[in-house]
């Protein structure tokens, strides 16, 4: 009970009725749950944004095969055929992108984890590894003869 983890384990009710398809792991965990309820292991954070994109979709089988590689712009809404898609990742917090990321990989939801690897792929669009750094607060923790080496090459 005092440990931050299990404060951060939250009962969210899930529009199971249509959004279970969307995950293979939800499927299987809902089948043999024998209603009982579902135990995830994902952020809380990340719930009621991953709910939002499940109601969104509906039954709809979403493709997973809409970014174009190498991803053609730092706007997402540039290139992403679904304008609900972009704008719903385009305003996530930093955080909560990485999180719902854990969770979709976890989840087994392809079409999100793509859209929001693509997002991802936009912010690193066009950086060089100083400002990528600075985009996700990565330290460099390269020795200078490293970074030499590095230069070299």
């Amino acid at each position: 009970p005092n440990d931050a983890a299990e404060e951060d384990r939250k009962i969210y009710p899930f529009p199971s009725s249509y959004g279970i398809r969307q995950s293979k792991v939800l499927l299987f965990k809902w089948t043999h749950s024998q209603g009982v309820g579902i135990k995830v292991n994902i952020s809380a954070n990340s719930l009621p944004h991953l709910v939002r994109y499940i109601k969104a979709h509906g039954l709809k089988q979403v493709p997973s095969d809409k970014c174009p590689k190498p991803c053609p712009s730092t706007k997402l809404s540039d290139f992403w055929p679904c304008s609900w898609d972009s704008e719903f990742v385009e305003q996530l917090e930093q955080s909560t992108l990485f999180d719902l990321i854990q969770a979709a990989n976890f989840l087994d939801m392809k079409p999100l984890l793509e859209l929001l690897c693509a997002q991802v792929a936009c912010m690193i669009k066009g950086k060089n590894p100083e400002e990528i750094r600075a985009t996700f607060h990565i330290r460099n923790d390269l020795t200078e003869e490293e970074k030499e080496a590095i230069r070299a090459e």
